[in-house]
């Protein structure tokens, strides 16, 4: 006795939480896949950073493309000497001007390697966008079969409550054996 009432409690207790969410589950707005897409792809924090790695690339490929800056140097010689060189009276100051001249080519070499690598990361930034769509999807998927199951195991608990019920008035009406009652109970405590 004291088990089917505890059995009694927890389907109750069961079918409460359940009337709670579909009820909840009602209030809130549908999302179809194509907007849950547009949205992840809109606030997908590493798509969005994506964006500004193209922009760096971009300005490697434009400083690729520059001249290399002119060096200044210069040395001080004789500055500290003895006798008379002391003093610094004969200290000579070089300074050297100098330009890096590109021959074969190397300047257009390095702007076709700063392209190739923009066009290598634009495609990784296209297999990023891919695999959030396919989670994206798969996990939309996942939640819609979850709801669906949820609504079904609902169904499931109502139909074997009304057959519960149908089957206490049999047997109180003395037209279905006992074993008919322990039956839907045991079905009821499945659903």
């Amino acid at each position: 006795m004291f088990t089917r009432l505890g059995r009694s409690l927890s389907v109750a207790a069961t079918l409460l939480a359940l009337g709670t969410s579909t009820s909840v589950r009602a209030q809130e707005p549908v999302i179809t896949l194509r907007e849950a897409i547009s949205r992840t792809l809109q606030s997908n924090p590493d798509l969005a950073a994506y964006a500004y790695t193209l922009k760096a690339q971009d300005g490697r490929i434009t400083q690729s493309g520059l001249r290399p800056n002119p060096t200044l140097s210069g040395t001080v010689e004789n500055v500290l000497g003895t006798g008379l060189a002391s003093g610094g009276q004969y200290a000579e100051l070089t300074l050297m001007l100098s330009q890096v001249i590109e021959l074969g080519g190397l300047r257009e070499r390095r702007i076709d390697v700063a392209r190739r690598e923009r066009d290598g990361l634009q495609a990784e930034g296209d297999i990023r966008r891919l695999d959030t769509i396919a989670e994206t999807a798969r996990r939309f998927v996942s939640l819609a079969s979850q709801q669906e199951q949820h609504q079904l195991t609902h169904l499931a608990v109502e139909l074997a409550e009304k057959t519960a019920a149908a089957v206490e008035k049999r047997v109180a009406a003395a037209k279905s054996p006992l074993a008919e009652r322990d039956r839907a109970a045991v079905a009821l405590q499945r659903a």
